[in-house]
């Protein structure tokens, strides 16, 4: 299941309505959800997802979920702890990014082909990283 979220906030009584940049998918045992990608409308070059939705964790970032997208950087945040293949795959314009200590588990080629990438900074050193993770990632330094 996919959705799209509008967010209704209240501020001196009125009510507004801002559409969320993300589609989430439930977890099996309806727990937590994953990022499954970005929506149609959404027009979005610095992407912060969020650590709950619906009152339950964001857990993992979904397959392809933001592959060949425009973004130039993203926050993970300290929730996540799965980044799936090919999560990030193709995002040409993403120059850096930071995996929260939380990451245990980094799908194959979730950063290939990121060919601006200079730096990646992983918190965890004892996680399950897939084959070519930052494949053609030439740029990358750090």
């Amino acid at each position: 299941m996919v959705l799209t979220v509008t967010l209704i906030s209240c501020a001196n009584g009125l009510m507004e309505t801002a559409k969320q940049p993300f589609t989430f998918a439930l977890s099996p045992d309806q727990k937590s959800y994953t990022v499954t990608g970005l929506t149609k409308e959404a027009n979005v070059t610095h992407v912060e997802i969020p650590g709950t939705y619906l009152g339950l964790p964001v857990t993992s970032i979904g397959e392809r979920a933001f592959s060949q997208s425009k973004i130039e950087s993203v926050h993970i945040p300290s929730s996540v702890s799965e980044i799936g293949k090919r999560a990030f795959e193709e995002c040409s314009s993403l120059t850096e990014i930071t995996i929260p200590n939380t990451v245990t588990s980094i799908g194959d080629y979730a950063f290939g082909h990121c060919n601006k990438m200079e730096s990646a900074k992983i918190g965890t050193p004892t996680m399950d990283i897939g084959t070519n993770v930052f494949e053609h990632c030439y740029e990358l330094t750090e």
